[in-house]
């Protein structure tokens, strides 16, 4: 389980039991603030942890340890500040990484490698374009997105299944 405090940066991880419950404390860091959204992805056995900073678009990826403790930076990019939200899903195989923009509703996919690297971006098929008229909502095959003038984070999910593998 990751625990990180946007307001200093603090990231604290700690083990999951497996009864569900939380364990022991495996890594503690002071890192600097800003950091808004987390994901990790899973890759030929190797797991890395990515970071985003919605208000200067940078993204770090940083190799996982099998101890639990955050290994080396891997990758940084710099995007356009704005990005809320940032996701990692698998499909055939191959890990993805998407960047969400709520307010706008803007997607962007990347392909991520199992050397914690961000790829090219990708051009999907369907096209994800999703665009919501003020005070309305998105609908397709029955799920509702955008409930609140803007997409969230937990719409990904529901994104990820109107686009199935």
């Amino acid at each position: 389980m990751l625990a990180l405090k946007q307001s200093d940066g603090t990231l604290h991880i700690r083990k999951m039991k497996g009864d569900g419950t939380i364990g022991e404390k495996t890594d503690s860091r002071d890192g600097s603030s800003g950091w808004s959204s987390v994901s990790f992805y899973t890759l030929n056995s190797k797991t890395y942890l990515i970071l985003l900073k919605k208000g200067n678009g940078k993204v770090h990826i940083q190799k996982m340890n099998s101890d639990g403790t955050v290994g080396p930076r891997t990758d940084t990019r710099v995007w356009l500040a704005g990005w809320t939200s940032v996701v990692s899903f698998m499909e055939r195989s191959k890990a993805f990484l998407f960047l969400l923009k709520e307010g706008k509703g803007t997607a962007k996919i990347f392909n991520l490698g199992d050397d914690g690297k961000i790829g090219k971006s990708v051009k999907r098929n369907p096209l994800i374009e999703i665009k919501l008229p003020v005070g309305d909502s998105f609908k397709k095959s029955g799920k509702t997105l955008g409930q609140r003038k803007k997409l969230s984070s937990g719409d990904i999910a529901t994104i990820k299944e109107m686009y199935p593998k």
